[in-house]
């Protein structure tokens, strides 16, 4: 994992994504559509219901009434309209494996850093996003034990050259408790399950087959590490 900053929310993702997002929570609860989120076409979602069963087995329902109350899966997906906007601002690039996101290594997917589950006026911001592989994403599911990509600093995960494993960087030995939570990120997210593709990337660089520039827009991580490390060929040096 390495820095990420947060990238300036798109122009269309107020209009295509937090107003429908945020008009849906209204309409599933039956609460009132607040005047800025009015639906001006299209049938209104119809309100969600909860259902349990009593001590005797009795099944119980009744309506929703907070957005509290909606599960994640009732809650309607306009976050899938930001994928393509999250594609371009940040390069491709998945937040958590550092790989670019293409046909060979994942489908693109939103990750909600704070889970939907968790917070639901969280669900439709863009600052809450994180573009990830749809793997990782599903190993991420609503954990919140994980260092978020935006507050990242250099030098908190570096690389070991030779077997491609991730690991604490160096540089934060000295404060266990983010050297833990950085080893917990790292074996939460399986990282180093990649380390035969982090190797290949070496490998391609080493050989000479594949140059710096296109490594930083396919694998930025092994990138960044192999310039810190002092491992580049003497034409990308200088």
């Amino acid at each position: 994992m390495m820095p990420i900053q947060l990238a300036p929310e798109p122009e269309e993702f107020h209009v295509r994504v937090r107003v429908p997002g945020i008009r849906s929570l209204h309409e599933k609860c039956g609460l009132p559509v607040p005047a800025a989120y009015k639906r001006l076409k299209g049938k209104p979602f119809t309100r969600d219901s909860i259902s349990w069963d009593d001590a005797s087995g009795i099944k119980h329902s009744r309506f929703v009434a907070s957005f509290e109350e909606l599960p994640a899966s009732a809650l309607a997906p306009t976050w899938q309209s930001a994928i393509d906007w999250l594609m371009g601002a940040y390069q491709q690039i998945c937040a958590f494996s550092c790989f670019r996101i293409h046909s060979v290594t994942g489908t693109p997917s939103v990750d909600h850093m704070v889970p939907k589950s968790r917070k639901w006026d969280a669900v439709y911001e863009w600052s809450n996003y994180r573009l990830a592989s749809l793997r990782m994403n599903a190993r991420k599911r609503d954990l919140c034990n994980i260092l978020d990509p935006f507050d990242v600093e250099p030098g908190w995960f570096e690389l070991e050259l030779t077997f491609g494993q991730v690991r604490p960087g160096a540089g934060i030995s000295g404060v266990p408790e983010l050297r833990a939570k950085v080893q917990e990120t790292i074996d939460t997210l399986g990282l180093n399950d990649f380390a035969d593709e982090r190797l290949r990337d070496i490998e391609a660089y080493d050989s000479g087959e594949v140059r710096l520039r296109r490594l930083w827009e396919e694998s930025p991580f092994v990138a960044s590490e192999l310039v810190r490390q002092g491992r580049l060929h003497a034409y990308d040096m200088g």
